[in-house]
């Protein structure tokens, strides 16, 4: 695996910058947008996206799946490609520029490599498992916050909770942290990434939604699992990632 760990990193990058490329040349202009049967929205720009990084990928990489947010599960392999082409489409369809290229790749079901790449800016953050976190121009930690009564947590896609059955939960937590904030996506897990806050949580995702975050925060120390503390994989579908002495403890609130 570490013969071609770097390989892998150069393609996602190199993919992720042209899938940013495609996002940036529809940025702020007309576009085409769909009601997905999961309620959310989807654009022409995502789907463009999706099949621009997959097709970088594909040149080295022919052998591979692909598990994408817009085209689904795709081939088989002991590689599977996660890509979400454009985290943050609900900002992207009201021009507000918080939104990024998502890509991670598991082996065997461990995610090996993860990227966030924002294309409004060129910020990268990338792992690879063993390797470390590289988050450009700040240094990668966690918090150290051990105690709920302390936290700091940031919450996405609130209605994901209420959809989830887990409101009741969500308003419980809410109760016992110290305090709470609503930033995108992208800012959420940069900030839990450099100790900035202590934990991220959410439901009503896909693991392509969190993927790189996921390895991101194991390099550090931290734990990441789905709401219910088990691990995360491809079918999971909520996510809560902190430091490995609040984790538990926040877990127990959804169970």
């Amino acid at each position: 695996m570490s013969d071609t760990m770097a390989e892998f990193l150069d393609v996602a990058i190199d993919a992720a910058k042209k899938g940013g490329e495609v996002l940036m040349k529809h940025y702020q202009k007309k576009i085409t947008v769909e009601m997905k049967a999961d309620k959310t929205f989807v654009t022409n720009v995502d789907k463009e996206s999706e099949e621009v990084i997959m097709t970088t990928i594909k040149k080295s990489f022919p052998d591979h799946a692909f598990f994408g947010e817009e085209f689904g599960k795709t081939g088989q392999s002991e590689y599977v490609w996660l890509i979400d082409p454009l985290d943050g489409t609900h900002h992207f369809m009201r021009d507000i520029p918080h939104f990024a290229v998502l890509i991670a790749l598991m082996k065997e079901n461990t995610i090996i490599m993860g990227l966030s790449y924002d294309p409004n800016t060129g910020h990268l953050m990338y792992a690879e498992r063993g390797k470390g976190v590289t988050i450009e121009g700040e240094t990668a930690k966690l918090s150290t916050v051990a105690e709920v009564n302390k936290a700091m947590c940031s919450f996405q896609w609130l209605v994901g909770f209420a959809r989830a059955g887990l409101a009741k939960e969500l308003m419980d937590l809410l109760g016992h942290i110290t305090a709470s904030t609503l930033l995108d996506a992208r800012e959420q897990h940069q900030s839990l990434l450099t100790g900035k806050i202590d934990a991220m949580i959410t439901a009503e995702i896909g693991i392509y939604d969190v993927a790189p975050y996921v390895l991101m925060i194991e390099e550090l120390g931290g734990i990441a699992t789905d709401i219910r503390g088990k691990p995360m994989g491809l079918d999971s579908t909520s996510f809560i990632g902190a430091n490995k002495e609040l984790h538990g403890k926040l877990v127990e609130f959804f169970t």
